[in-house]
């Protein structure tokens, strides 16, 4: 019996050896990575919670998916990489709703020696007191610059435009803002008339829309730098009758704006693959953990969504 029981352990520690030595990163294995998102209410972050924990299985690492009960809030973001620390989780991963007010959280991540894998929207670090160890993203002013140009084309090139913003301080909203705004200033018959706070929300995008149609009555492009937006600017062009001589782009490529797209609402869509983001950016904590060392910049492919190829893309 004694034997037997012997010849049990070491088949079951055989195995458990090569399990770990079969995992694409040995060193991640076990290890315990907390992910802050900006909310779990947005499509987009639930798709990228879903991404984080299948990247988590596919590892071998256990994670903890975290977000603000009040979207986009950094007092909150700010609690929960506190509670990272006391937890001593091994890595990090922030997607910062503000990328400046989040730099004293990210300065106790550095002291406390955790390193942090920066996803989405860039950590402000020109103090040099926030560092993090790459930045995954899918890049926002090439984002923009393809939404805005799609609704130029739409517009012919002429008319008044609005843009839609994210909470002001979020690296995402300045920079869709850019490249909104640059690609724009290349047409010089489509005049910038205005830049509303919406706050990445889509009632709020409604309202804010239902007041620039009064003030602008002529407005032809509306910019939104996400889809949730977006979609509350379509609510409110559909009820005036003005779909289809308004053009309405947004940005993240969620299930709700591609549907709209198909139906023949919302013009436009960048998609942003926020599953894929975030199963990069655990894969890339893994590999950290694993020793190996990492680039500055990990991009996450894009894609324009129009009616024309919206059915390839709900597909996904």
């Amino acid at each position: 019996m004694k034997k037997t029981f012997t010849v049990f352990l070491v088949v079951l520690f055989s195995i458990s050896v090569l399990g770990v030595s079969a995992a694409p990163y040995p060193g991640a294995v076990g290890k315990k990575a907390t992910l802050i998102l900006k909310d779990l209410t947005n499509p987009v972050w639930i798709q990228a919670a879903e991404g984080a924990k299948a990247a988590a299985k596919d590892f071998g690492m256990q994670i903890e998916v975290v977000a603000p009960i009040v979207s986009n809030n950094n007092d909150e973001q700010i609690q929960l990489v506190q509670q990272a620390i006391a937890k001593r989780k091994d890595i990090l991963i922030l997607t910062p709703a503000d990328s400046k007010g989040i730099v004293p959280a990210v300065t106790e991540l550095n002291k406390a020696k955790i390193p942090v894998i920066n996803l989405n929207t860039k950590i402000n670090n020109e103090s040099g007191r926030a560092n993090s160890e790459t930045f995954v993203v899918a890049d926002n002013i090439m984002c923009a610059t393809l939404c805005a140009t799609e609704l130029a084309r739409l517009a012919n090139g002429s008319g008044e435009a609005i843009i839609l913003q994210g909470p002001s301080g979020g690296q995402v909203t300045i920079d869709l803002t850019k490249g909104a705004e640059d690609t724009f200033a290349k047409y010089p018959n489509i005049k910038l008339v205005d830049k509303k706070e919406a706050k990445f929300d889509r009632a709020t995008g409604y309202k804010v829309t239902q007041d620039m149609l009064i003030t602008y009555p002529n407005l032809k492009i509306i910019f939104s730098c996400n889809d949730e937006m977006a979609l509350g600017a379509v609510k409110a062009v559909e009820e005036v009758g003005k779909l289809g001589k308004i053009f309405i782009g947004g940005i993240d490529g969620n299930k709700d704006a591609m549907a709209s797209i198909k139906e023949g609402k919302l013009n436009a869509t960048v998609f942003k693959n926020f599953w894929l983001q975030a199963y990069t950016a655990v894969e890339a904590a893994a590999k950290y953990l694993d020793g190996q060392k990492l680039p500055a910049l990990i991009p996450v492919d894009l894609g324009i969504v129009i009616k024309s190829n919206v059915d390839k893309y709900l597909a996904m």
